[in-house]
């Protein structure tokens, strides 16, 4: 059985440039997030956009391999994001994150692009996280720095890549899936700005104690308020999936 919960906020920022789609059956879902880059152009309307494509290829979505139609999808994201970046009365590339999970019946598949993140854990304890598509995610890789300090680095918003971003070839290189078993598996999707301030120490504390996605969502949220605070938070948003 698939339960699910979604949160979204602006920080303290003027709006809110995030997006989010959540729908699910009993045994079949799709969950999406999209962090538009501030700065860098329309950043709310690349994130809903790419939101609401996802939303319309999962509509029409036949029986096919999760992995593929993930694929296929972020590709015609880009292509259609780049087509809109194209027109003449758009003077900036609009470009965004974007982190996609599947459920059917007998697997799970996600994929992401950028630094938004998806925590997979399995019986309340971490399994493993996606890896960003930044600058500060290679010096991790390379030993430069710790994974820890990814969190508060100077170069952590600067991607190497995003939808809408110029000049990128096979942009999703990191779909992963995993068979249903007799495991409880649990998910965080999250944009930076919720991840920035709490990590996976009390993300598994806090799923430990929580009975629904709600109340996981709850318990961390309060963490991440606080952990903000007076720091001028970026938009935080995040979706918790658990399969029961």
């Amino acid at each position: 059985m698939i339960t699910y919960a979604v949160f979204s906020d602006k920080g303290d920022r003027p709006y809110n440039e995030d997006s989010t789609y959540a729908v699910a059956t009993e045994n079949k879902g799709c969950f999406a997030l999209a962090d538009g880059l501030g700065g860098q152009g329309k950043g709310d309307v690349a994130s809903k956009f790419v939101v609401e494509e996802v939303k319309k290829k999962y509509d029409q979505k036949r029986k096919k391999c999760l992995e593929k139609f993930i694929t296929d999808m972020v590709s015609e994201c880009q292509r259609d994001l780049m087509e809109v970046n194209g027109q003449e009365d758009i003077t900036e590339d609009m470009m965004t994150t974007l982190v996609v999970l599947l459920v059917d019946d007998n697997q799970v598949s996600w994929g992401h692009v950028g630094d938004s993140r998806l925590y997979h854990f399995s019986d309340g304890k971490i399994v493993e996280r996606t890896k960003d598509h930044s600058v500060c995610q290679v010096l991790a890789a390379t030993g430069e720095i710790d994974e820890s300090e990814i969190r508060h680095h100077p170069d952590r918003n600067r991607l190497l890549r995003a939808v809408g971003m110029h000049d990128q070839t096979g942009i999703l290189n990191s779909v992963q899936t995993i068979e249903k078993n007799e495991n409880r598996h649990q998910f965080l999707i999250c944009s930076d700005g919720f991840w920035e301030y709490i990590d996976e120490k009390y993300m598994e504390k806090t799923l430990k104690r929580a009975k629904t996605p709600e109340d996981w969502l709850r318990k961390m949220t309060r963490i991440v308020k606080k952990n903000g605070r007076n720091k001028n938070m970026d938009n935080y948003s995040a979706i918790a999936v658990f399969l029961d």
